[in-house]
C-alpha cells in the first residue's frame, strides 16, 4: 500500500478503499476453498453414512442403532459447555503465570537492574570529575 502513500494526488481514504477492493477480489476464493479442520471433515462424512444407512435400512432398523454405529470422535466425546469456558478463562491465566513468562520477567527485570547499576556508576564518575574540576 505504500505506492498509495507515495502518491501526494490521492488522499489518506484511498487507502482504505483499495483495501476494501483487494478484500472484495479475494473473497470468492476463499468461500469456496474446502475445510481442512479433521473434527468437521469427520462429522460431515458421518451424517452422510448415517443419511445414506437409514435409506438403505428403512424400517428394517432403528434410527437410534444407525445413529449409534456412525458417529465421529468430535460427535462421542464432546464436551460440555462449563468445561470450554473454564479452560478459555484459566489457559490465558496459566499463560501468563507459566514457567516461560516468570524467567522472561526475571530476565527483564534483571536487565533493567544493571542498567540502572550502569546509570547511577556513570552518574557518579561524572559528578566526581565535577568535584575534582571544581565545577560543581
Amino acid at each position: 500500500m505504500s505506492w498509495v502513500e507515495a502518491r501526494s494526488s490521492l488522499q489518506w481514504r484511498w487507502i482504505q478503499w483499495i483495501q476494501v477492493i483487494i478484500f472484495g477480489a479475494f473473497l470468492p476464493f476463499l468461500m469456496v476453498i474446502p475445510e481442512t479442520r479433521d473434527g468437521v471433515i469427520l462429522r460431515r462424512k458421518a451424517a452422510t453414512m448415517r443419511k445414506e444407512m437409514r435409506k438403505l435400512a428403512g424400517k428394517a432398523s432403528t434410527n437410534a442403532s444407525v445413529d449409534a454405529e456412525y458417529r465421529a470422535r468430535s460427535e462421542v466425546d464432546k464436551p460440555k459447555l462449563i468445561d470450554l469456558v473454564k479452560v478459555s478463562l484459566t489457559r490465558p491465566v496459566s499463560f501468563f503465570y507459566g514457567p516461560q513468562i516468570r524467567k522472561r520477567s526475571k530476565f527483564a527485570k534483571a536487565l533493567a537492574a544493571e542498567e540502572e547499576r550502569i546509570n547511577t556508576e556513570k552518574e557518579v564518575e561524572r559528578q566526581a570529575r565535577f568535584e575534582k574540576n571544581g565545577q560543581v
